[in-house]
């Protein structure tokens, strides 16, 4: 059942009903979804108390080779923290934010290496793909070379220039990504026996 399923995963406060629809989509067109994201204990543990604080089985589930993000990411990621996290903090932050882009690109390279037919879908937040910072960039670095970055923005309150700004190339980050979609939310109905109506339904 679904609710075994969470249980089994440790899910956390987070509806899971934001997220049924992506879990399940994969399995109306014969594929399968993938956990790859960090172990949250280790994370946590990171942002709480920095890399020394791990205890040696939680150094065991780091990828192997464990590489930080790029200076570009990293300014990026300083810019956004700003304010909501104390400054000494910061970097133990980013340690986490890295380890999470580095885990899913090793275990992205892992699943390739083995199944180089298959195509990888990795739906992340945004700031994890923007700019090719983070998870494109560890993925690059980790051998995936036939990568395509979609970049999701919320246009609906955007006037023109903030418009302009969302989606045209930053001028010390460059390209957002190979597409940008633009999104304004509409309200519609999901049709009845579509593969988006069975990815809606929980699982049994």
């Amino acid at each position: 059942t679904e609710e075994a399923f969470l249980e089994e995963i440790n899910w956390g406060s987070i509806p899971f009903s934001n997220y049924r629809y992506q879990a399940r989509f994969p399995l109306a067109h014969d594929g399968f979804t993938l956990a790859i994201n960090a172990p949250k204990e280790v994370t946590r543990q990171i942002s709480s108390g920095g890399m020394d604080s791990l205890t040696e089985d939680q150094r065991d589930l780091l990828p192997p080779n464990f590489t930080l993000g790029n200076d570009l990411y990293r300014e990026r990621f300083e810019e956004a923290m700003g304010g909501h996290v104390p400054a000494e903090k910061v970097n133990d932050y980013f340690i986490s934010q890295s380890l999470w882009d580095d885990t899913m690109a090793w275990r992205v390279s892992q699943f390739m290496a083995e199944n180089p037919e298959h195509v990888f879908v990795v739906i992340v937040g945004d700031f994890h793909a923007s700019y090719f910072g983070g998870l494109p960039d560890r993925m690059t670095a980790r051998g995936i070379n036939d990568l395509l970055v979609i970049s999701q923005v919320d246009a609906r309150s955007a006037d023109e220039k903030e418009f302009d700004e969302l989606v045209a190339p930053h001028s010390e980050y460059g390209v957002r990504a190979d597409f940008v979609w633009a999104v304004e939310p509409e309200s519609r109905d999901i049709s009845a026996n579509t593969p988006a109506q069975q990815a809606d339904t929980p699982l049994n």
